[in-house]
């Protein structure tokens, strides 16, 4: 498995992931408590930061070994 596959599986992999996370906190919602409210702000603030480092990752890969080049 090469490079940009292996990012893309990665990447389908956390927005699904991503995706649960923020199901999963909003099937509580409103949140009640501080503590809830949060979670909540985390898990949103992690997903976006992990989501955003995959696909600059992805991005970056691809310019640097082009579709001619050989890694």
């Amino acid at each position: 498995m090469n490079r940009n596959r292996q990012l893309r599986g990665f990447l389908i992999a956390m927005i699904v992931g991503a995706g649960l996370m923020v199901l999963g906190q909003l099937v509580a919602w409103p949140p009640e408590s501080g503590l809830e409210r949060i979670l909540t702000g985390l898990t949103v603030a992690v997903t976006l930061l992990a989501v955003s480092l995959t696909v600059y990752a992805w991005q970056h890969g691809r310019r640097r070994h082009g579709r001619d080049e050989r890694p």
